[in-house]
């Protein structure tokens, strides 16, 4: 009885219907190994320079046709993704065998091939490792959520009706910009609970943005899921991770010397809004005052290394500090977000206080 009754709960969770038949087509990508003998299904970014990055997290089928589908969507859109293979070769043909290979799967050893997946990623030469970030869905969106638990150097997360975490202990170490979808009718993932968590993780981070979608289930974004697709739901959740990852990960790269440092200037962009740029500068003095002290969970994590300093950025009403690296030579440019006029002050006075 209780077998059947388990059964059915994760048939809820992650959608009952079967993937659907895939006419065989020529991969855009590769498979790779990583370290620990974890596999990933790789796809590069056109251009030269470099990229930033995603970790992409399968549901609970594993490494099927759609989640191959999603990698090289990424790609197109200018991020080497890499979709991290948590099954090691094996893909679920119906709801029986997909619940026995989350049933079996050791949680030590996903989150390790997440993280070696995160390694092989910052490794790359085309990749940029400060702008790396994770989505997932389903099974995907909790284990994605976990990478951010254990990994402080991933940069933003997406996480599509997955598993919360409740300890303060593991909320507090979420540093990534974080961004939710979440269904209003799922049945094992309660709204409740995603508000409670939420809660929490905005005490925390300020950079959080949750969405529940009401009367959408559970696994929505994906078309093969035939009984609970939601396509009005899906649509805006598309846009709403390609508006995040293109916030959080899209920085313009500068081409100046790789000695260059960079301090922030202002340019004004809008009546009530500005935009910061990271400019050359030759002063050795690192950013200070009020834009050190702002409440972004990025700032504790950018560490000045001799030469290098942190640039201020708006970002959603809040100030944050990316890293400008002396190696690098970063040029970030944000979009401009409205500011309270007590931040607007508070900004300019930074910002002149560094020139």
């Amino acid at each position: 009885m209780w077998r059947f009754f388990l059964l059915g709960a994760f048939a809820l969770a992650c959608g009952s219907s079967a993937p659907q038949p895939v006419v065989p087509a020529r991969d855009a990508g590769a498979f790779v190994d990583l370290a620990g003998g974890g596999r990933g299904y790789f796809v590069a970014a056109k251009g030269e320079g470099k990229h930033p990055a995603l970790v992409v997290v399968h549901e609970w089928w594993g490494l099927n046709a759609w989640a191959k589908q999603q990698a090289e969507r990424f790609a197109a859109r200018g991020y080497d993704a890499l979709a991290v293979d948590l099954y090691r070769g094996h893909v679920a043909r119906d709801v029986g065998e997909a619940h026995e290979l989350t049933r079996g799967l050791p949680e030590d050893r996903a989150l390790a091939d997440l993280q070696a997946g995160f390694a092989w990623l910052a490794a790359r030469p085309d990749v940029d490792p400060a702008r790396i970030g994770a989505i997932g869905w389903c099974m995907g969106g909790g284990y994605a959520l976990a990478l951010a638990v254990a990994e402080p150097k991933l940069r933003a997360v997406v996480v599509n009706y997955g598993r919360l975490v409740t300890s303060d202990e593991k909320i507090g170490a979420i540093h990534a910009a974080f961004l939710g979808n979440f269904a209003g009718a799922d049945r094992g993932i309660m709204p409740a609970d995603v508000r409670a968590f939420e809660a929490k993780l905005k005490e925390k981070n300020p950079d959080v943005d949750i969405k529940i979608y009401d009367g959408a289930g559970h696994a929505f974004m994906n078309p093969d899921n035939k009984a609970g697709y939601d396509e009005a739901a899906a649509k805006d959740a598309w846009t709403r991770i390609d508006a995040f990852l293109a916030r959080t990960l899209s920085v313009t790269r500068s081409s100046r010397s790789r000695r260059a440092r960079a301090h922030p200037t202002m340019t004004s962009a809008a009546p009530e809004m500005f935009r910061i740029r990271c400019a050359p500068s030759t002063s050795k003095r690192p950013a200070r005052s009020s834009l050190e002290r702002a409440r972004a969970s990025r700032a504790t994590r950018s560490t000045a290394r001799g030469a290098s300093v942190r640039v201020g950025c708006i970002i959603t009403g809040s100030i944050e500090h990316p890293q400008a690296d002396v190696t690098d030579g970063y040029e970030p440019v944000m979009p401009p977000y409205t500011l309270r006029a007590e931040q607007k002050k508070a900004l300019v006075a930074d910002v002149r206080s560094l020139r």
